[in-house]
């Protein structure tokens, strides 16, 4: 099923198909950090955050699906920034003395 380029990210498979509510995404992402054994390590179901809106920037989904109203909010709290590949490969392969 292709989603709309408008309305909610994540919906309901139930009959209504409405969007699912922030905090059973939320719920759902808790406990997949229980499953990891991460609880109590300071990670929360907002960890997530940044990557994903770095993600649906990278992948030109407009901010406004995500209701984000405040661009600099947007841009300065949760877009992280990559460097270019090849900085990343010269590290990589950068042999220690």
């Amino acid at each position: 099923m292709h989603r709309p380029p408008s309305g909610p990210v994540f919906i309901s498979l139930s009959a209504t198909f409405g969007p699912i509510r922030d905090s059973a995404i939320a719920k759902v992402l808790e406990e997949g950090i229980k499953l990891a054994g991460l609880e109590g390590q300071g990670y929360s179901a907002k960890s997530f955050r940044p990557t994903v809106v770095t993600t649906a920037v990278e992948n030109h989904v407009d901010r406004k699906v995500g209701r984000w109203n405040n661009s600099e909010v947007f841009f300065a709290h949760y877009v992280h920034s990559k460097p270019p590949q090849d900085f990343t490969a010269g590290l990589l392969n950068h042999e220690s003395c």
